[in-house]
């Protein structure tokens, strides 16, 4: 399946800044923020893992209409040296994130926008911070939720397979690095933007990385999470989400204490990641209190 990628801006735009900044360990990582003056709430977006943070500048230039903004590469797509399993690339670490990124920019509360395995993580910080946060929207999120639960995608049970084994090891990691690129036709068609969602496997350390990052993941408790998040929150789905099935979120808002609505609208995976869209605009809506 070809996957239409978003408006990628061909310069650096100018309504958005970069930047980066130091976590709670002292790890760098890049930050993309955007003030708008007239605006009086912020909101942080947490990202998927592996996603590299300029893909989300047509969202943030999107959400830096009504909003200020900011969101960060997360420490699982790291370009350091590999640290091997002393890093931390647990859940808590990534919720830990959100807190230093608040505090970095000066921001007492914030509004949270969690896309994909963001949207778990957007859980564990609003139970962390619940002082701090004051709305959450959950797009196509992946909570990780048992088969007997709710139903794997394609995509999902090939991820399960995969990410445990190159977890075990740098080693096993570059194998199985090398066996996906072998089994990549080089003449196919891939967009810039594919290329991007699939930086994470194509080399051993990132592919490791991933592994890690996503044993620690799959460990929590999202269900049980969800019923000590007090937070008004809106959850979305997309018709065309190949990764992710709505029933997913659907189990979630049945935990949540304070579900607004549950809304389902066109578009693949990656909607919300496009420059100009009814989903965000429905999430603008919600997080500013027009809907």
């Amino acid at each position: 399946m070809t996957i239409q990628p978003p408006d990628l801006p061909c310069t650096e735009r100018r309504d958005l800044f970069r930047t980066s900044f130091a976590s709670f360990d002292g790890k760098v990582m890049p930050v993309i923020q955007a003030t708008n003056g007239m605006a009086d709430r912020n909101v942080v977006v947490i990202l998927p893992f592996g996603l590299r943070v300029h893909v989300a500048e047509p969202l943030c230039a999107r959400l830096a209409r009504d909003l200020n903004v900011i969101t960060w590469q997360g420490r699982s797509l790291s370009d350091d040296r590999f640290a091997g399993n002393d890093e931390r690339l647990t859940p808590e670490s990534h919720a830990r994130d959100v807190e230093a990124l608040l505090d970095w920019a000066g921001n007492d509360r914030c509004d949270i926008i969690g896309f994909c395995s963001g949207a778990g993580i957007a859980l564990l910080a609003a139970a962390r911070l619940a002082d701090r946060v004051e709305r959450l929207a959950l797009v196509c999120g992946e909570f990780m939720l048992e088969p007997a639960q709710c139903p794997r995608s394609s995509f999902q049970q090939e991820v399960d397979r995969l990410l445990p084994l190159a977890a075990q090891g740098l080693d096993l990691a570059e194998m199985l690095s090398e066996k996906l690129s072998v089994g990549r036709n080089p003449s196919d068609e891939r967009s810039d933007f594919e290329a991007k969602l699939a930086e994470p496997f194509t080399t051993g350390k990132h592919l490791h990385r991933h592994g890690l990052n996503y044993i620690g993941y799959r460990q929590v408790d999202f269900p049980a999470l969800a019923e000590t998040v007090p937070h008004p929150t809106l959850l979305i789905s997309t018709h065309d989400d190949q990764q992710v099935f709505s029933e997913s979120s659907r189990l979630i808002g049945a935990a949540l204490p304070n579900l607004r609505d549950h809304r389902t609208f066109p578009g693949d995976h990656y909607e919300i990641l496009r420059a100009d869209n009814a989903l965000t605009d429905a999430v603008v809506d919600f997080l500013i209190d027009r809907a």
